[in-house]
């Protein structure tokens, strides 16, 4: 016998619903589950399972003969400190037992959407260093899923995961928005809350839906059938793992400044690796200076002189913002942090031995993949000391403040640099996502979920559809929802979303292919800026739709990153809806 497993040690069972156990036993076999709280049966099921069924079960499915069961019991009162029984009775015989420790009754929410709703507790560390503090707390618990794509129909049951409450070894990992969520809700309301993130980076959505949904999407469902092919996913899967990798050592085998030690300091260079460096200012959009729209290396190096006694005595912080595409950093010829893609901030920390009283030196090499290199505008270039908060300010410039209410020592590395390209190459080949593909995420994370009872939807997606006509996310959200709800048995199940907030740069986030024939660059940037607005109008038009609620962005966001910090208010936006549902109002 096998339990789904989302039924495992740790979990957190939504206590306004009948609770569904399900797994896989031999036919025949009586079925029955108890709760415990102490030695007291609280709430009990039973059944018996069904006759032999060869659907895949998880990734024991092929060990494990016999057929499918599920049953319900009604849960206790909220709390943590349960145990979940579950007995296989051949008879009167016992033949297998499975007992789930540390169970909890509470309040479960499905997180689904795409890296913003992902966006995990780690990148906020900066923004939000108290939750780091006291970070223990079991009443707070997250089930994570990892990336699987299915085109052949949904699985039934979730192939990665486990429950996990929030300590210090787990909380970089916590999805941010889940995590502010649940802390406001437990706090609000004293019960446990369990969020199943279900999230994947870049997925539209059309890929949380099922065949069925998209019926009415003919070209979705041809993308459905190509993929289903397992020899055409095969050589595509070949493809993503070879080209985009060679690509990339090709260019590193052929760049200069690798094989001359451009990381060097500018002084240690030879004398034919000195000459050709020009001078850009810092941050900026590297296509609008005389950089272009190089595709290849770009070595960048900033001299700075170190006075204050408190950068050589103790280790600092190096921060650079956001980068297009990846960046490999030194100081002083040293490598001190690598990035491999655009999203994630550059912010490194350097031991105290690294610097030196004088003259120092950053050098990063900037690898553009498609031509639309970039040190993102408003980011804080800067080397400092001290223990700091990250703040966006009116001017929508990153900004920091030191916790201990000091002055520190803090040296500006924006404006000019010096840049040299290593080398240029035509553009990497396009990588095929297949998690982004029509079904491919509902049936291979979504659907399983679907079976755990939960008291609402929360979803955060958008950004990949901002291309899409305002009618046609509209009714692919509708069916969506129509779809979810009619899995989980649950015509009134609460459907939460956020509404983007502001993002300036959309016009330039994605847009690597030349405009459409008949459009020049700046008519192309219009268009994807305002179908950034677009989007968030047909998802403010969507809150007036049957029990979907709206948390809203209204002044949340970076114009300059498509992935703001500021989850902690979107997270408890999320929260106050929740709790508005719950008490009625």
């Amino acid at each position: 016998m096998i339990l789904s497993r989302l039924i495992s040690d740790g979990m957190v069972i939504h206590k306004d619903k009948p609770f569904r156990i399900w797994g896989r036993a031999l036919p025949g076999l009586r079925i029955e589950a108890c709760l415990y709280k102490g030695s007291d049966c609280v709430a009990k099921g039973q059944t018996v399972c069904s006759d032999k069924d060869d659907t895949p079960f998880g990734a024991l499915s092929e060990n494990v003969p016999g057929g499918k069961f599920e049953l319900f019991i009604t849960p206790p009162a909220a709390g943590e400190g349960y145990e979940l029984k579950v007995t296989g009775y051949d008879g009167q015989k016992v033949t297998d037992e499975t007992v789930i420790k540390n169970v909890a009754v509470g309040l479960v929410y499905i997180m689904c959407g795409q890296s913003n709703a992902g966006f995990p507790m780690c990148r906020v560390r900066d923004t939000y260093p108290e939750e780091w503090e006291k970070p223990d707390d079991t009443s707070v618990r997250t089930f994570k899923i990892t990336e699987h794509y299915e085109f052949d129909g949904p699985i039934s049951d979730v192939l990665t995961g486990r429950w996990n409450h929030v300590t210090k070894e787990t909380i970089d990992s916590w999805c941010a928005v889940g995590y502010f969520a649940a802390k406001k809700i437990t706090e609000a309301l004293s019960v446990p809350v369990g969020i199943i993130d279900a999230t994947q980076g870049g997925s539209p959505i059309e890929a949380w839906m099922s065949k069925e949904w998209l019926n009415d999407y003919p070209d979705r469902l041809d993308t459905v059938k190509t993929y289903a092919d397992a020899a055409f996913r095969k050589k595509v899967e070949d493809n993503n793992l070879s080209e985009g990798t060679d690509w990339r050592i090709s260019l590193m085998n052929n760049d200069p400044g690798v094989s001359g030690h451009w990381e060097k300091p500018f002084d240690e260079l030879s004398a034919s690796d000195k000459d050709g460096w020009k001078t850009v200012k810092l941050p900026a959009f590297l296509w609008e200076t005389e950089i272009g729209h190089t595709i290849g290396s770009i070595w960048l190096k900033k001299r700075f002189e170190i006075k204050d006694e408190e950068f050589i005595s103790s280790d600092c912080h190096l921060w650079l913002g956001t980068m297009t595409d990846a960046d490999i950093t030194y100081v002083n010829g040293k490598e001190v942090g690598r990035i491999e893609y655009s999203y994630p901030p550059r912010r490194y920390t350097l031991p105290a031995e690294l610097l030196h009283a004088g003259m120092n030196e950053v050098t990063v090499r900037l690898v553009c993949e498609h031509g639309w290199g970039r040190i993102t505008p408003h980011k804080l270039l800067a080397l400092f000391t001290g223990d700091t908060i990250r703040y966006i300010d009116d001017k929508d410039d990153e900004r920091i403040r030191w916790r201990d209410n000091e002055t520190h020592p803090i040296i500006d590395l924006s404006g000019e640099w010096q840049y040299k390209i290593g080398v240029t190459a035509d553009e990497i080949p396009a990588y095929d996502f297949l998690c982004w593909k029509s079904t491919a995420l509902y049936n291979g994370v979504l659907a399983p979920c679907l079976n755990y009872p939960v008291g609402a939807f929360l979803w955060y997606q958008g950004e990949s559809n901002t291309g899409d006509s305002r009618t046609e996310y509209y009714d692919l959200t509708l069916k969506q929802v129509q779809g979810i709800r009619k899995v989980c048995g649950d015509d009134k199940l609460p459907y939460v979303y956020a509404r983007l907030p502001r993002f300036d740069l959309n016009c330039y986030e994605g847009s690597y292919e030349e405009p459409p024939a008949g459009m020049t660059e700046a008519e192309y940037y219009d268009m994807r800026r305002s179908g950034w607005s677009d989007m968030q109008d047909i998802q403010r038009r969507l809150a007036s739709e049957p029990y979907m609620y709206m948390a809203d962005s209204a002044g949340l966001g970076e114009g300059y990153d498509l992935h703001p910090q500021d989850k902690k208010p979107m997270g408890e936006g999320y929260a106050d809806i929740i709790l508005q549902i719950i008490s009625g109002t």
